[in-house]
C-alpha cells in the first residue's frame, strides 16, 4: 500500500545506483565456497520513487536481481531446474526505501544464483529491478559497477573441513548458527555436503525447509541422493515432515533427467 500523497506525474529525471562489493574483503573463492555480497541502492528522486525492500519470496527466491558472470561457461544457476517448474510465486513480505539519498543495503549469496564449475577470473554485473513508482508507471532498471572475482579449484581437505563446520553449527541448533550451517551444505557441492544434508534433513523446523530442499535439488549429486532418502525410507525410521514429498520431487526430476545431475 503506497503512502497517501504519492505522486501520479509524468516520468521525471531520477538519480539511483546499484553498487556490488564482495562483502567478505576477498577476492579469490573456492569452488563451492560462500561468495556474500552487498548491494547498495542510493539515490534522489521525488516521491513517487521507491526502493523495494522485499527479501522474502513463497517460492524461496527473489526475482528482482539478475546475476550475470562472464566470461561464460564456468558456471550455471543450480536452481533453474526447480524454479521453471515452480516459478516465482511471489506475495512475500515487502516494504520501500524513499530515495532520499541513504543507502538501501541488500545482503546476498552469489551462489543462489550461480555454481561455479571451474577455477578462473570473473566479472560480475547485477541488474535490478527494485526501483519502482508508487504511480505504477515505468521506472529504470539498476545495472551494477562490474565486479571482479578468481575462483580457485577446492582441495578435499578444505571441503571436508567446511562439512565439518557445518555439521557442528546444524547439530548445536542455536538460531543464526544453524541457518548457516544450512547454508554451507546447501552451496557447497560436494557428496559428502549431499549426503549430510540427507542425514540432518529437517533440522531448524519449517523456517529452514526451504534451504533443506534448495540443498538437495541444487547438488550435482542427485542420484546418491535419492539412494540415501530411499535407504532412510526403507529403513523405517521416523522422518522429518517433507521428507517424502522431497524425495518424490527429487526422483522426477531424476527420471526426467538421467544421470546428466551425477557428475561427481
Amino acid at each position: 500500500m503506497a503512502p497517501s500523497g504519492a505522486s501520479s506525474s509524468a516520468p521525471t529525471p531520477v538519480d539511483a545506483t546499484l553498487s556490488v562489493r564482495l562483502a567478505a574483503g576477498k577476492s579469490s573463492y573456492a569452488i563451492g565456497e560462500l561468495i556474500p555480497l552487498g548491494l547498495e541502492f542510493r539515490g534522489r528522486a521525488d516521491p513517487d520513487f521507491y526502493f523495494s525492500t522485499a527479501t522474502y519470496d513463497r517460492s524461496g527466491r527473489m526475482g528482482q536481481e539478475r546475476y550475470t558472470i562472464t566470461p561464460g561457461g564456468g558456471g550455471y544457476d543450480p536452481l533453474a531446474e526447480y524454479f521453471s517448474s515452480v516459478g516465482i510465486l511471489g506475495g512475500g513480505l515487502s516494504g520501500w526505501h524513499a530515495l532520499d539519498g541513504r543507502p538501501f543495503v541488500l545482503r546476498a549469496h552469489l551462489n543462489e544464483w550461480v555454481r561455479f564449475t571451474r577455477p578462473g577470473t570473473y566479472q560480475l554485473v547485477v541488474t535490478s529491478s527494485r526501483l519502482e513508482r508508487y504511480s505504477r508507471q515505468a521506472a529504470p532498471t539498476l545495472v551494477s559497477n562490474p565486479v571482479a572475482l578468481r575462483v580457485e579449484a577446492a582441495t578435499p581437505e578444505w571441503a571436508a573441513a567446511e562439512v565439518a563446520r557445518a555439521v557442528a553449527a546444524v547439530d548445536r541448533s542455536r538460531p543464526g548458527g544453524l541457518e548457516g550451517g544450512v547454508t554451507i551444505l546447501r552451496h557447497l557441492g560436494t557428496k559428502d555436503a549431499a549426503l549430510t544434508l540427507v542425514s540432518r534433513y529437517g533440522a531448524g523446523g519449517p523456517g529452514l525447509r526451504f534451504d533443506w530442499l534448495a540443498g538437495l535439488v541444487a547438488s550435482p549429486h542427485r542420484g546418491e541422493i535419492v539412494e540415501a532418502m530411499e535407504a532412510r525410507v526403507d529403513a523405517g525410521e521416523p522422518l522429518p515432515a517433507g521428507f517424502v514429498r522431497d524425495l518424490a520431487l527429487l526422483r522426477s526430476f531424476l527420471d526426467l533427467s538421467g544421470s546428466y545431475y551425477d557428475c561427481a
